[in-house]
């Protein structure tokens, strides 16, 4: 009788844990696709060089235009706009950029960059698009007798609108 005690005592103490052992167990994955906003420039730099003659008093105004560059985005959200902005607010050059050729979105226009260091809208009405502009850009210069340079990093983004 000692023996089936023990036995039923021992039992008594094996843990619950033990007991509900199982051989298999599970937990959910999820899969979210979560589309993002994409602005793509097609081109390069652009470099625009006017000549001075030093010897010459033609101190005339001077101005040059560029095309080559292209813009093309996707965007999933609705009600979005792309700003435009230089990171040189302080500009002696007049640089100006205008897009052109936009499909899905509305141009606001020739933009004078290096005046401000506020974004300025660019293309309106592009929420849930693909579309693609022309990048226009003209530079306007006043011919001195010395040598001047600036850099302009320009910078394209998506906000609501």
């Amino acid at each position: 009788m000692h023996r089936v005690t023990r036995v039923f005592v021992f039992c008594l103490f094996i843990p619950v844990y033990i007991l509900a052992a199982s051989n298999s167990c599970s937990h959910s994955v999820s899969i979210r696709i979560i589309p993002v906003d994409h602005l793509e420039l097609e081109g390069g730099n652009v470099d625009f060089t006017f000549y001075s003659d030093k010897n010459s008093s033609n101190q005339g105004h001077a101005e040059q235009i560029d095309n080559s560059c292209r813009l093309q985005w996707s965007i999933f959200s609705n009600e979005r706009k792309i700003t435009v902005q230089s990171d040189n607010s302080n500009s002696e050059f007049k640089l100006y950029v205008q897009a052109e050729q936009v499909e899905k979105g509305q141009s606001a226009g020739k933009i004078r960059l290096g005046n401000s260091p506020a974004a300025q809208d660019f293309i309106r009405g592009v929420g849930r698009s693909r579309g693609s502009c022309n990048l226009n850009y003209n530079a306007i210069t006043r011919l001195k007798n010395q040598e001047k340079s600036e850099i302009h990093h320009i910078t394209y983004t998506i906000v609501s609108e």
